[in-house]
Order: C-alpha cells, then sequence, then structure tokens
C-alpha cells in the first residue's frame, strides 16, 4: 500500500514540470495562444493539487504522518486536510500572476521582474516542496523517515514557501490598492511596459527578417509583411519578396491549395507586391478566389444565429475588397478577364447573406470593377 502512493506522486512531478515548462519556458506563438497556455496551465495544476491530495490523504492513512503533535487520527485527519487547505489556498495568487505574465512579461525576460519571478517561484515551489515532503514519508528507510531533524526540515521548508506565498499575496493586493489610490501611476506603468514590449518585440522581428534568405520558402515571409511589422520592414520585405525569380510559380503553388489563409496572402501579394502579374496566373487566380467564395459560402456555421446577418460584414469586409482589386490587378497587369469569378463572389454574398450590408453595397462595387476591367481590355487591343 505504501508504494502505492508513488504513482500520484509521480503524476504530481510530471504536473509540476509541466507547468514550469508553461510559466517559464514556453513561448507563445499566436494571438490565442496566451489563452491557451493559461487553460493548459489551469488544467495542470488542477490535476497537480488533486493528485498531492491523494498522496496526503494516503499518508495520513498509513500512519506517515503520526507524529505531528495532534492526538487522535480524526483530528490528525482535519489537521492534515487545514494545512492543505492552506496550501491550495495561497497557491491561487502566485498562480494567478504568474499565469497572467505568460503572454506579457515574457517578451521582457531580458530585465529583471521581481514580482513576477516571485511569484512564479512561489507557484512552482509550493507544490515541488510538498512533492518532496510526501516522496521522502513514502520511500525514506524507517530509521531515517523517524529523525526529528528531517521532520522539522520538511515542515520548515514548506512554512518558508507559504511565507513566500503570502508575501506575493500582500504584495499583489497592495498594488492593487495603491493603483485603485492613483490610477495615473497605474496607467504610466502599463503604457511604460507597452512600448517595451513594441520595441522588444520589433528587435526580434529585425533579427529574425535579418536571418532570412532568398532560399527560404515564400510563407516564411508571411509575418514580415503584415499590418504587425513596422511600416519600413513590411516595404523591404515585399521589395525582396518581388525580386524572387521563382515567385510566380511559388504564388501559384498557394493559390492552388485549399488553405483559405495561404490562398488570400497570396491573392494580397498579388494585390500589394511590386512586381508584374502574368497571364500564367489566370487558373490559380480563379482557383483561389472559389476558394474564398467557398469560405464565405460555409461561414454561416461559424456565426452565432443573431449575428449571422452581419458575419460577411465583420469578418469578410476586406476580403471582398482584395477580390475586386486584384481582378482589377490582373486586367491591368496581364489583361486577364476575372468578371466571371467576381459575379460569382457577388452571388455566393447576396444568397449567402441577403439582409448584410455587403448585399447592398458589393453589387455596386462589383458593378463598377466590371466597366473599369471592360474599359482597361478594350484600351488592350
Amino acid at each position: 500500500m505504501r508504494y502505492l502512493l508513488n504513482l500520484p506522486l509521480l503524476g504530481a512531478a510530471y504536473a509540476i514540470g509541466r507547468f514550469a515548462y508553461v510559466a517559464c519556458l514556453q513561448q507563445p506563438q499566436g494571438g490565442w495562444a496566451h489563452l491557451n497556455m493559461g487553460i493548459d496551465a489551469l488544467l495542470t495544476v488542477v490535476a497537480l493539487w488533486v493528485l498531492l491530495g491523494l498522496a496526503l490523504a494516503g499518508c495520513a492513512t498509513i500512519g506517515a504522518l503520526d507524529w505531528l503533535p495532534v492526538s487522535g487520527k480524526v483530528a490528525r485527519f482535519f489537521a492534515v486536510a487545514a494545512c492543505y487547505a492552506a496550501l491550495v489556498l495561497l497557491f491561487i495568487v502566485p498562480f494567478v500572476l504568474a499565469v497572467d505574465d505568460i503572454g506579457t512579461s515574457r517578451e521582457l525576460r531580458g530585465s529583471p521582474d521581481i514580482a513576477a519571478w516571485a511569484a512564479r517561484f512561489a507557484a512552482i515551489a509550493m507544490p515541488l516542496v510538498l512533492l518532496v515532503c510526501l516522496f521522502w514519508l513514502v520511500n525514506a528507510p524507517p530509521a531515517l523517515r523517524d529523525l526529528p531533524a528531517m521532520r522539522q526540515a520538511m515542515l520548515g521548508a514548506l512554512a518558508a514557501t507559504m511565507v513566500i506565498a503570502a508575501c506575493v499575496a500582500v504584495g499583489s493586493y497592495a498594488e492593487t490598492i495603491l493603483n485603485a489610490i492613483r490610477p495615473e501611476r497605474a496607467a504610466k506603468r502599463e503604457a511604460a511596459n507597452r512600448q517595451a514590449r513594441a520595441e522588444q518585440t520589433e528587435t526580434r522581428l529585425r533579427g529574425s527578417f535579418r536571418a532570412l534568405s532568398p532560399a527560404d520558402p515564400l510563407k516564411k515571409w508571411a509575418g514580415y509583411t503584415t499590418d504587425a511589422a513596422p511600416m519600413d520592414l513590411r516595404h523591404e520585405a515585399l521589395q525582396m519578396i518581388a525580386a524572387r525569380p521563382g515567385l510566380a510559380a511559388e504564388l501559384a503553388a498557394l493559390l492552388a491549395g485549399d488553405d483559405v489563409y495561404w490562398a488570400e496572402w497570396a491573392l494580397w501579394l498579388i494585390r500589394c507586391a511590386p512586381f508584374t502579374p502574368s497571364a500564367a496566373l489566370d487558373a490559380p487566380v480563379r482557383r483561389a478566389l472559389a476558394v474564398v467564395a467557398d469560405d464565405l459560402r460555409q461561414s454561416t456555421a461559424q456565426a452565432v444565429a443573431d449575428a449571422r446577418d452581419r458575419y460577411v460584414d465583420v469578418r469578410y469586409r476586406y476580403r471582398l475588397a482584395l477580390v475586386v482589386n486584384v481582378a482589377l490587378r490582373m486586367a491591368e497587369s496581364a489583361g486577364v478577364d476575372l468578371r466571371d469569378a467576381l459575379h460569382v463572389m457577388l452571388r455566393t454574398v447576396v444568397e449567402i447573406h441577403p439582409r448584410s450590408d455587403a448585399a447592398q453595397y458589393y453589387p455596386q462595387e462589383i458593378a463598377d470593377a466590371e466597366r473599369r476591367i471592360a474599359a482597361i481590355l478594350a484600351a488592350a487591343i
């Protein structure tokens, strides 16, 4: 029975390692990464404390805690339960602070952040010390397990982590109260943090951009062409993309795929990159426009019922404009007539979202684009 308690302890050890990795090492990769990492950390610590609770209850059952200065099994059980509850309650504030810091202070890891690291330390050290204590009580030889000095050392280490957690909680509450009393202080600090994060992000982005080479796949350049990149970096990236000797073939491959994100990005490059699209992109562009139209057709499944009529206005306004601009660009540069593809997009908007704003203004945009395409093609004859 005693050594079976190693099973929840091993699970708890893995959970501690997993939480330490998420809180201290894992890097967010996208807009939803912070939320996903927070959920991951929450589920991990819930499992952690359940496993530690099972191991602690097992230790009390087998008599490994009979040395506590409490008389009677019932009283000893409630004393252990109270200590466990105190540990969990003290753990909450450092855990919340550590998880809240996951998506923000990581970009500032180069500068010291005592409060954030104290919260991480307390959130990791408390369950870790308890785990070590329980492992000792379960597996140590009886002669060593019964040494008073070892028991006092375990209790002292556990008490020390509880004191650190309590200090973190008190500091957090004090800072909250101070920010409420002096809101301008909190606003200035947040502005300074945002500025520092932006500078760190830009520095990292420029460094990774300089590490790119023309031999890298086209997709690796996507992150440097969005609004998140500085304007000069975005302009330089577009210039370098336009100079790629195999750009037409790379665009054709993206346009011909079923991934609407990459198809849309390739269409955007045709619209914005400083190169001249050729007629060889006619079929791939038609394929990409069909993918975008099909994605719009499936969009009703993604929208909640009360927002379905306006979904296209909120999520697809940019794409609708992009389709028109690409059709005009292909007509101007390659003499390609994409008016039939524009009709497919218009029909999709009107049929799928007839009560949207797009269903009212898009027909006129398409009509204007058709007139301009007709004039461009007529002038080229």
